[in-house]
């Protein structure tokens, strides 16, 4: 009895055994039926069927370590991202730090670098794309790879790590190979690497995607190198299949190509064209159409673009003052012309230029002569001192002569002429010239010194011109005279007697009648009767001339009360040294009442006549 008892529980509980074990191979089956359910859904692409079947296996095996339940939580995060949910991000991120070891933690890098990548998360999306082992990755797979890591790095403007990514799939033949031959030619072509750069827009020319794109860079590029003929060979046809947005860009570089090949009618059509369809156009833009009007002898329409430009001071503006002033210069209009010249040469940036708007404002102020004599002089200083070794400093020195030869002021003159250090021929001319002015207006003021200062600057010029040198001996012999300095007066105007030109002058004659006085304050009076005869000699026989001459003549007046004494020895004197002066017209006027009255006085002196006490000879 016994025995059967326990041979039932037995069997009892091996049945209860077999019964649980069944249960559990039950529940198995139908969690694996559910997961190769959702994973045929999934692979169908109705995620939003698949993954609450994958979630609802993940919640029924929690607490085990299954690779369904590893396999179901990778799906049911693959869903979220294909769905974009929300919680995308995070179930990838929970498995792979929940899954580490599993292998397809390398697919879920890979796709969470490209969820990021699409969340424009470029940071971040690096960070796992440099994770991503490329093993497990097919070729079609590792051209979005590349592209995209590369675009990352190009968002985050690290343009040397985008064009090394770039570079491994632009030459093989995938879908994202296009993209990459473009950015890895943009990336040439904004790094000024132009060959690159065309060569890899020139593989895009026929790619639908980038055909309407790439011959604008190809434009720009060929700009760029300078390649103007291919330019104006293309652009034109590109600007008539150019959309509305591209016309103004495609005139302009169409145009300025001409421009640089010195076809200045070819770039004015694109130009204008430019000008018409571009919203605004810049100080820049402006110079080139002025100067573009202005090589076609456009003046009119060049003066206000180079006009528009002014009140900045830079290189720009003052190339733009310096064509302005030659534009008025063309249409005749001299006055605006001189003050163009004049700001472009208050500019330093460009030297040449400087030089020569400094040079033709000076010369525009002495031709218009609309400025103070003073203002003209000192243009032309300020330019020899500035550029001595110009190859118009002749010219400006010519210019500088002639100012000074046409004023009257010659104290201001002479002030300018002696801030040139360095004085040509034709300089010491003028100098000469105007010293000797200087000096007779001084003379005529009683300032004698600075009379005869100048008079002897103007001789130590040199002898330019005869006439004006043995003048200047003449009126330094005068200033010397008035100045008591007998004998060295004497000096001088025995040098001016000498001197080439001098007898044709009317001074000539004169220099006689003034040594015979010096000779006569000297006291030697044989000498100075000898001149007075010589002077007598050289009086023309005209009472006209006669006149004229003694007219300039300075006088000296005899006391009465010597004349009536001397009157008799007069008489005598008169008959035996001017034999003949009764013949000569106006004698018993003129000449009696000058040249006999210094006889009176050097034959008083001879008979040494004296007047004792003040008043004894009135």
């Amino acid at each position: 009895m016994r025995v059967g008892k326990i041979l039932f529980l037995f069997l009892v509980l091996i049945s209860l055994g077999f019964a649980a074990n069944s249960q559990r191979n039950y529940s198995a089956l139908l969690i694996d039926d559910k997961y190769f359910d959702a994973y045929e859904l999934f692979q169908k692409k109705k995620y939003g069927t698949a993954q609450p079947i994958f979630i609802e296996i993940i919640e029924e095996l929690k607490g085990f370590d299954t690779e369904i339940l590893v396999n179901s939580e990778y799906y049911s995060a693959l869903c979220s991202v294909y769905l974009f949910n929300e919680d995308a991000e995070h179930r990838l991120y929970q498995f792979i730090n929940n899954h580490p070891e599993s292998m397809k933690t390398r697919n879920a890098i890979w796709e969470l670098a490209k969820f990021l990548y699409k969340s424009k998360d470029y940071r971040t999306a690096i960070i796992y794309f440099e994770k991503v082992d490329r093993i497990i990755l097919s070729p079609e797979e590792k051209g979005e790879f590349f592209f995209k890591r590369g675009y990352s790095y190009f968002m985050r403007k690290d343009y040397e790590k985008a064009s090394q990514s770039f570079y491994e799939i632009k030459d093989l033949d995938t879908d994202y190979s296009g993209p990459a031959t473009y950015y890895y030619a943009y990336i040439a072509y904004t790094q000024e690497n132009y060959e690159t750069a065309l060569k890899g827009f020139k593989k895009l020319e026929n790619d639908d995607n980038f055909k309407a794109i790439v011959p604008y860079y190809i434009l720009q590029i060929l700009y760029g190198q300078e390649k103007y003929d291919e330019i104006v060979r293309m652009g034109p046809q590109l600007l008539e299949n150019a959309i509305p947005g591209r016309k103004a860009e495609v005139a302009k570089f169409v145009g300025d190509a001409f421009y640089q090949l010195d076809d200045y009618s070819g770039a004015k059509t694109y130009l204008e064209l430019y000008k018409e369809s571009a919203k605004s156009i810049s100080r820049e833009d402006k110079y080139q159409m002025g100067f573009m009007y202005y090589k076609l002898g456009e003046f009119e329409n060049a003066i206000p673009l180079f006009q528009s430009m002014g009140g900045k001071k830079d290189e720009l503006g003052q190339n733009a003052y310096y064509l302005l002033a030659d534009c008025y210069l063309k249409i005749g209009d001299k006055a605006q012309a001189g003050q163009a010249f004049f700001t472009a040469s208050n500019m330093e940036f460009d030297d040449d230029i400087r030089e020569d708007a400094m040079f033709n404002y000076a010369k525009i102020t002495y031709e218009l002569a609309f400025s103070p004599f003073n203002e003209t002089i000192q243009a032309f200083e300020k330019y020899i001192e500035l550029y001595p070794h110009s190859p118009k400093i002749d010219e400006a020195y010519q210019y500088l002569v002639m100012a000074f030869q046409n004023t009257k002021n010659y104290k201001m003159a002479l002030e300018s002429l002696e801030k040139i250090l360095n004085k040509n021929d034709k300089v010491k001319e003028a100098y000469q010239r105007i010293a000797f002015y200087r000096g007779l207006e001084l003379y005529n003021d009683l300032k004698f010194e600075e009379a005869l200062e100048l008079f002897e600057i103007a001789l130590s010029q040199g002898e330019y011109e005869p006439t004006l040198y043995a003048r200047c001996f003449y009126w330094e012999a005068e200033t010397l005279y008035r100045m008591k300095d007998y004998q060295a007066a004497l000096e001088s105007y025995n040098e001016f007697l000498i001197s080439p030109g001098a007898y044709s002058l009317g001074e000539y004659k004169l220099a006689h009648y003034n040594i015979a006085y010096c000779y006569f304050d000297l006291d030697k009076f044989n000498d100075a009767s000898r001149w007075f005869r010589k002077y007598i000699d050289q009086v023309e026989h005209t009472q006209t001339q006669f006149n004229k001459r003694i007219d300039k003549a300075p006088t000296r007046q005899l006391r009465r009360h010597d004349v009536v004494q001397l009157e008799p020895t007069v008489a005598t004197r008169t008959s035996e040294t001017l034999p003949g002066v009764g013949t000569l017209p106006g004698v018993g006027t003129m000449l009696t009442q000058q040249v006999v009255v210094y006889y009176i006085d050097v034959y008083r002196r001879q008979a040494q006549v004296q007047c004792p006490l003040p008043g004894d000879c009135d």
